[in-house]
């Protein structure tokens, strides 16, 4: 995806009120990174072709 993520006034809201709650949240979510997101997808994805592409029998 390119470009940035267009928030809306009620993601807004949704993510102050989270961290309100959970001051630790930040934490959590940048653990993970999209570039991992897309190397766990491409690995899957590998598998899957493996997996369908096995002789049969």
């Amino acid at each position: 995806m390119r470009g940035r993520v267009r928030l809306s006034n009620d993601d807004r809201w949704f993510f102050i009120q989270l961290y309100r709650w959970f001051q630790s949240i930040l934490q959590v979510l940048t653990i993970i990174r999209p570039e991992t997101v897309v190397r766990w997808h491409r690995a899957g994805f590998r598998g899957y072709w493996r997996w369908k592409s096995r002789p049969i029998g």
